[in-house]
């Protein structure tokens, strides 16, 4: 049981990771006006 909830552990890990590279790829690739903005939305709404 703590083997498969070790491995669980790693796989949400290891996907976070590729999940902040997506993301900093996309926000590198956009304009930084339209990423600004994009922040703001994102603060608005929560």
């Amino acid at each position: 049981i703590y083997l498969c909830l070790s491995l669980l552990h790693i796989y949400l890990y290891l996907f976070h990771i590729i999940d902040i590279i997506y993301v900093v790829k996309l926000t590198s690739q956009v304009p930084t006006p339209i990423a600004d903005g994009y922040m703001k939305k994102n603060n608005q709404n929560t």
